[in-house]
């Protein structure tokens, strides 16, 4: 290995991360830990952020240009190599917000209120993983179903401030 490549070793999961994002790896997964992510959904997360930084060192990239539409080149990229997870934004979020919290990635901030939703919805998933120890397929349908009822509850309040909220469907 080139010794100007940074690279870095997850202690615990084994994921070795190298190029730009390398850096970032142990804030990274000290993040999740605090944010109460399970050691596998953290794992996932860090397996994330190792194909990621790989992406941008093949592309020439630093951390400072990760931005949405590289984002989207990724996991554009991602589908054509035949990946099967981690396919979409929402999937890449925790580490876009890390990043942004840590002042790294030119991603913008979600905006609106579908953003405070999905906020509400992720924050309900980890605790659907963690504290109630679900299956991440069993918490991927409570939290559609949520994001189902939060969606309708929203759409029914900005059509003329109505407050109740329906089971959709």
């Amino acid at each position: 290995m080139d010794p100007g490549k940074e690279a870095t070793m997850s202690t615990a999961c084994r994921v070795r991360v190298t190029g730009p994002l390398a850096m970032y790896a142990d804030g990274f997964r000290a993040d999740l830990a605090a944010r109460g992510y399970a050691a596998g959904s953290a794992d996932r997360n860090l397996r994330t952020l190792a194909h990621v930084s790989r992406w941008m060192e093949g592309q020439g990239l630093s951390a400072g240009q990760l931005s949405a539409g590289r984002l989207e080149e990724f996991l554009e990229a991602r589908r054509q190599e035949g990946y099967h997870h981690a396919l979409s934004i929402r999937a890449v979020m925790p580490l876009v917000s890390y990043l942004r919290r840590a002042g790294v990635a030119a991603v913008p901030q979600e905006e609106g209120v579908g953003g405070a939703l999905e906020q509400v919805v992720e924050e309900y998933r980890r605790y659907l993983v963690s504290e109630r120890t679900l299956t991440a397929a069993v918490a991927r349908k409570y939290t559609r179903l949520a994001r189902e009822f939060l969606a309708a509850c929203q759409q029914g309040r900005r059509a003329g401030g109505w407050t109740g909220c329906r089971r959709p469907g």
